[in-house]
Order: structure tokens, then C-alpha cells, then sequence
């Protein structure tokens, strides 16, 4: 990547959550995390474990993962010191950062009452920019079209390293345009990156999951084949996208009770999509 400007010297930490359900508000936690700080334009640490949610794993044929895998792994206040090493003074960078970060929130301001609002940037956002005329902005499609391996959709650490690559490229992309700023790059500066908050001790703490590359592909539900092959089926803008992707992993599960139902009105508001 091109080391000028901010692109250059500001450090960024990819995440990727594989959760219980689609919201923390009906009490869904984290199962996996994975992080991937970046630094002048490549990968220089990752970290990744499964996490025990003090509840059930929610949709083991989605993310691959059982309960017994999680009867030995560490729960997010065990892990929340390594995870924050990895992000403070970065930007997060998320495919659909909302719906990344309002796991982070949940799960950090259980552990601790510093956690600020870092800034953002999401390649789903990017795929706007950079990927005109597309019908999908799916992580593997866009992988796909950028020369991207994604073997594993839905282990946090897989999904984390394509979405390391696709922002990468991303950055590639912009600087040949001689776009150089965070704010180009539709990054959220919000406040300047955070200092003077990390007071959680990392301990080196993961328990990580055997997947053979492939093994536990996520097959597309058969409400999302249906809805790519309608006309007009690709969503306007960005943010229309976050909320579809959320919708998608609201039906993964092939269920909907009317709780479900309400989060989903309530979280389009908070959104902002669109009532069509």
C-alpha cells in the first residue's frame, strides 16, 4: 500500500464477531473474535479465540461452533485486555462495522467503563465506492472480484484476513486516486484516537477452533439466493446494505420470534434505512 498521508502512519485493527444472534440488545455475546492490526499497509499482529457467552452458541450451523467448544474457552472479560492491546490507537475496520461494533460496545462496557468511541471505516462502505456496479457487496463476493481467498466464511479469523485484504486494497485503489485522508475513505473520525483509556491487562488468554480450510463454508440461506436473483435486488446505498446484511443473519437462523421482529424495527431506526 502506498505509505503517504494517514494511510501511511495510522494504524488500523480489523475485527470480525462470529455471536450468538444479531443483537446485543436480546442479550446475544460473542462466540469468536478475531483482530488484525495493521500497520503501513499490512498485517503486523492477529489474535483470534473462541469466547464462552454464558448462554447457548445460538446458530451452530451458521458459524460451525458447538457448545462443547466453548465449555473450555475463556469468556470476553478474560479476553478483553488482548483484544483492546490490539485496537487502542487504531481505527476499527469492520465489513458492516455497526454491526461489529455494537458487539464491542456490549462486550467491553461489561468489563469497563473507559471504553470510547473509536473511529471507523467500513469495506462494505468502501465496496460503494470502489466496486460501482455491482448487485453484491457480500465480504466473499467482493473477495472474489478483488483476487481474495476467503476459505472459511463465518470463522472470525478467515473473514478477519480477507477483510484485512479487502480494505488493503481498498487503500491501494485510493491512493492511486490520490485519495490520502481517512475522511476520503469514508472513515468516521468521530474524535481524535482515544488515549489514556486501556486499563485491562492482556494475559495472552485464547482457545482457538480446528477448521480445515473449507470445511464449514456457510451456505447462503435460501431467502438471500431468492432476494439476489430479484430485480433491483442490490441495495441503493451503504448503509441500506448494513441493514439487509443484519436482516440476512436475523434469518440465518430460519426462525423469527416476534422479539426478533421489534429489534429489527427498532434497529432500522436506529439505522436509518429507509421504511421501503
Amino acid at each position: 500500500m502506498t505509505d503517504s498521508g494517514l494511510l501511511g502512519t495510522t494504524p488500523f485493527a480489523v475485527v470480525d464477531v462470529e455471536t450468538t444472534g444479531f443483537s446485543p440488545r436480546l442479550r446475544d455475546r460473542v462466540v469468536e473474535i478475531a483482530v488484525i492490526r495493521l500497520a503501513h499497509g499490512r498485517p503486523v499482529e492477529e489474535y483470534t479465540t473462541l469466547v464462552n457467552p454464558g448462554r447457548d452458541v445460538g446458530p451452530t450451523h451458521v458459524h460451525g461452533i458447538a457448545g462443547s467448544d466453548v465449555q473450555s474457552a475463556p469468556v470476553f472479560e478474560e479476553i478483553a485486555g488482548d483484544v483492546a492491546r490490539l485496537i487502542d490507537g487504531a481505527v476499527l475496520v469492520a465489513h458492516n462495522l455497526r454491526f461489529d461494533r455494537q458487539f464491542l460496545d456490549a462486550e467491553f462496557e461489561r468489563v469497563t467503563s473507559k471504553w470510547p468511541v473509536h473511529p471507523g471505516g467500513c469495506t462494505l462502505g468502501l465496496a460503494y465506492a470502489f466496486d460501482t456496479g455491482q448487485t453484491s457487496r457480500r465480504l466473499e463476493d467482493c473477495c472474489d472480484r478483488h483476487g481474495i481467498q476467503l476459505a472459511s466464511a463465518h470463522s472470525a479469523l478467515e473473514d478477519a484476513r480477507a477483510t484485512a485484504a479487502l480494505f488493503i486494497a481498498y487503500c491501494e485503489t485510493a491512493a492511486r486516486r490520490g485519495l490520502t485522508t481517512l475522511e476520503a475513505l469514508g472513515c468516521t473520525p468521530g474524535t481524535a484516537l482515544p488515549r489514556d483509556w486501556l486499563d485491562l491487562k492482556p494475559v495472552g488468554h485464547a482457545w482457538t477452533r480446528n477448521l480445515a480450510a473449507g470445511e464449514r463454508r456457510a451456505e447462503r440461506t435460501f431467502l438471500s439466493r431468492l432476494a439476489e436473483n430479484l430485480p433491483g435486488a442490490g441495495a441503493p446505498d451503504a448503509g441500506t446494505a448494513a441493514y439487509l446484511e443484519l436482516l440476512d443473519r436475523a434469518l440465518e437462523d430460519r426462525r423469527g420470534t416476534k422479539t426478533e421482529a421489534e429489534e429489527l424495527i427498532a434497529t432500522a431506526g436506529r439505522w436509518g434505512p429507509a421504511r421501503a
